[in-house]
């Protein structure tokens, strides 16, 4: 131990120094790139009530990046972005080299769910008891916590649409089974009971005036009434599936369960057309079917498969080892097989060119401003799309987003953590 230069023993043994304050011949100070504001250090460059200067806060809503508060003009506020789920987010202006802006330091959430971003916000749940979580995109710091109903249980992916926070959650030993509908300062508006037990939660789906869900192990597509929570029908579908998460895709709602690809009426659930492709029992347990402007794209492993949903057939087929929920982006569709990489031709399958990481990758891929974000459990990557090489790398995995200039990470039992997107 140097107690001149150790910051949990500065100076003396126990003597810790603060959050964004290093050692330096035994006193505790400032980190380079931080500001004394009133005796604490804050960078100034991500502070949401000191962007820019001490004392310099940002109004509810606007998101604090370089020094300047900015309104979020790129958020992402569902799983793979957007109700097509094609993993991309178009409007994200930020590339690499990514910084350090945040981490849960205090360990709240634990091992999270995936997240979401929408007005400066990011929500996030716990996969097994506590309830959803409100934080300021800028620095991490709590706006609010709903922690709704009784402890244990299991929390599924929340989704944002229309200020309005949806979540499914389920009671470990009991009855009660809900999809929440919270208003964005945690209030909630409705609840409404869903009469199965929801092992492994999937998003909730927002098209005009009606959400939808999944129905539990009973299996089924749930309409409810966005206005109240009424439920507005019932499409019985798969029993013993329930993880899947419903697409919105040219005017129609799409599912793909236990190898069932299947369009929906958006005003009944009813089912229009449905594709029957290879399936295993209980391989891909969380499908969701991703679009472009043309084709539908699924993993039923071991093969990635792309479909003409206007003429229900399928477009084309590769047999590897794929895993998990694709990204598309212009005319290539990526996605991870056999713990790497893949990128092939949206149109025609053929391959284009691949990355291979630490050969552990296993989260969806992200796709910003020509760069694709890739995790394992242990490390992301960022991977420069022109020249398939990585130009960043943390040792840290997990559910991946990206928005409002951050790539936020939420990894298995470690913080929650943001990193900023260069200009």
């Amino acid at each position: 131990m140097d107690v001149q230069t150790d910051p949990k023993n500065c100076g003396s043994i126990y003597n810790s120094c603060g959050f964004n304050e290093v050692c330096t011949k035994g006193r505790c100070g400032c980190r380079p790139g931080t500001t004394n504001c009133s005796g604490v250090c804050i960078d100034t460059s991500v502070s949401s009530i000191n962007c820019g200067s001490c004392g310099a806060r940002c109004a509810i809503g606007l998101v604090c990046t370089y020094g300047a508060c900015d309104l979020p003009v790129s958020d992402w506020p569902t799983f793979g972005h957007d109700p097509a789920h094609s993993g991309e987010n178009k409007a994200e202006t930020g590339r690499p080299p990514l910084t350090l802006s945040w981490d849960d330091r205090w360990g709240l959430v634990g091992t999270a769910n995936y997240p979401v971003l929408s007005g400066g916000q990011l929500y996030v749940t716990h996969e097994q008891g506590y309830g959803l979580y409100a934080w300021n995109v800028s620095d991490g710091f709590s706006r609010w916590i709903a922690d709704f109903d009784h402890f244990p249980r299991l929390r599924g992916m929340p989704a944002v649409f229309s200020n309005t926070v949806y979540v499914v959650d389920t009671e470990v030993w009991g009855d009660k089974h809900y999809l929440w509908a919270f208003d964005t300062d945690g209030a909630v508006r409705w609840r409404s009971q869903l009469p199965d037990f929801p092992q492994n939660l999937g998003a909730p789906l927002r098209v005009a005036d009606t959400v939808f869900t999944n129905a539990g192990t009973a299996g089924g597509l749930y309409g409810f009434s966005s206005s109240d929570g009424a439920q507005k029908f019932l499409e019985p579908m798969d029993p013993s599936y329930d993880s899947w998460s419903a697409a919105y895709f040219s005017g129609r709602i799409y599912t793909f369960s236990a190898g069932h690809f299947r369009a929906h009426d958006p005003t009944t659930g009813a089912i229009q057309n449905q594709l029957d492709l290879t399936w295993t029992a209980g391989e891909n347990a969380r499908a969701v079917p991703v679009f472009n402007s043309d084709l539908a794209f699924v993993i039923t492993p071991p093969d990635l498969v792309a479909i003409n949903p206007a003429l229900n057939q399928v477009a084309w087929s590769a047999g590897d080892a794929y895993s998990g929920t694709p990204a598309v982006s212009e005319n290539s569709v990526y996605a991870i097989s056999a713990g790497q990489l893949v990128v092939r031709d949206a149109t025609s399958g053929s391959l284009e060119w691949s990355f291979t990481g630490d050969a552990q990758l296993s989260y969806p891929p992200v796709i910003a401003n020509g760069y694709v974000y890739v995790a394992s459990d242990e490390n992301l990557y960022a991977v420069d799309i022109s020249t398939h090489l990585a130009v960043d790398h943390k040792p840290l995995g997990g559910w991946l987003i990206v928005g409002n200039h951050r790539l936020i990470v939420t990894p298995k039992n470690k913080p929650v953590t943001a990193y900023v997107l260069s200009k």
